[in-house]
């Protein structure tokens, strides 16, 4: 099986998409899937490619800045689908194209046709329901709200597959006429370690939160519960790991909280994420309620449970029926400070039993959640398309 990921993100480090990317074809290529990444907009970020993952980009070595190039960019990416798609299946003898990151349908409706013309898999992954705003912040971009729109409710049923991280994301597409059995549902593909009877659980009240810095993740929230919580844990301090915006570091100052006993990283690599979310004895989602929270699967809580450590999370997505409260995690009500504060506390009162439910939680995610379990289902979702394709 030979497949090629083109995806709108960087790799292999970045943000969460791109951990996503990374773990996706570092488990195809454990389970012996020929597979190459090809970055559609150049390489954003200084890194080195540390992987054993051939990599390229499709036009250029940088994306570009300047809105008016940006729009020089996009036509000359459409315009070289058809010369992608005949390099891919007759001189790279690939067998699957999947698209990550790559939303709209001025995008993938030329690749569903001149895939089906050559016979070569299209497949895409959908990973969240983003909103109007972000898809358009000023209102000359209101295209591109249209062709997403358009490629959700059209041409994904066009698609030879469809992979959704959450079950929303899956009910959404069998509504717009997607098959069931072109379908698939993966929450994510996360790196699990291997010896986690290493890991420390610590007794040290240090609250930790990984990810996007902002309202929607609900940052403001958890720093709120965790003046709740200084109330009867005077030792209790909070690590918040990501950038912070000038906007969102405005919104914490006009907070009025003290913050002596809170830690600001910024943003930092995946080595150095995971130093500091070892050093917590507490792990937290505050994920605010909506349809973004509905639609993902949050990379962090993977992240979380592969480190063996007890983690608090809001009540929102799949996340109501893929778990239960104290078992393999401890659930909080989205929106509500004083929840999140109470679920925390729970954690730092029962150390036993907190103990117990990060243990459930790591073996959950190693079911679940695992990189290399969910590569070979999505090799056999693969197979099965194209076997049924050629009967």
């Amino acid at each position: 099986m030979n497949i090629v990921i083109l995806t709108s993100g960087d790799f292999p480090y970045g943000g969460a998409p791109e951990a996503l990317v990374r773990n996706l074809a570092l488990g195809l290529n454990e389970i012996s899937v020929n597979v190459e990444v090809v970055r559609l907009r150049g390489q954003r970020y200084k890194h080195s490619n540390d992987t054993n993952i051939k990599v390229t980009n499709y036009l250029f070595k940088k994306p570009f800045n300047l809105e008016f190039l940006k729009f020089i960019e996009l036509i000359l990416i459409i315009s070289y689908i058809p010369f992608f798609v005949l390099n891919r299946k007759f001189i790279k003898k690939d067998d699957v194209i999947l698209l990550y990151g790559i939303e709209y349908g001025y995008q993938i409706i030329p690749f569903i046709i001149f895939s089906k013309l050559v016979s070569i898999k299209c497949v895409r992954f959908i990973t969240d329901s983003y909103r109007a705003s972000t898809i358009m912040p000023v209102w000359w971009k209101s295209p591109k709200l249209y062709f997403y729109n358009l490629q959700i409710t059209k041409f994904d049923k066009c698609l030879d597959g469809v992979i959704v991280l959450s079950k929303f994301l899956y009910d959404r597409s069998l509504k717009y006429g997607v098959k069931n059995s072109n379908l698939l549902l993966i929450p994510h593909f996360i790196e699990i370690k291997k010896n986690p009877d290493d890991i420390k659980i610590n007794n040290n009240n240090l609250i930790g939160f990984c990810g996007t810095v902002n309202v929607e993740n609900g940052v403001l929230d958890l720093i709120k519960a965790f003046e709740i919580i200084r109330l009867n844990h005077s030792d209790a301090k909070l690590l918040i790991i990501g950038k912070v915006s000038a906007d969102m570091e405005k919104k914490i100052q006009e907070m009025g909280i003290d913050m002596k006993n809170i830690t600001f990283t910024g943003q930092l690599d995946k080595k150095n994420v995971e130093i500091n979310l070892l050093k917590c004895s507490i792990l937290v989602n505050p994920r605010q309620n909506g349809e973004w929270a509905e639609a993902g699967f949050p990379t962090k809580l993977g992240e979380y449970f592969a480190i063996k450590k007890p983690v608090v999370t809001t009540k929102t997505g799949d996340l109501k029926s893929y778990f239960t409260d104290k078992k393999e995690l401890v659930f909080a009500e989205p929106n509500n400070p004083e929840s999140l504060a109470n679920a925390i506390e729970f954690i730092i009162n029962n150390p036993e039993i907190s103990s117990k439910i990060a243990e459930n939680g790591y073996n959950w995610a190693v079911v679940n959640l695992d990189y290399k379990n969910n590569a070979y289902k999505l090799l056999n979702f693969i197979n099965e398309s194209i076997i049924k394709s050629k009967i």
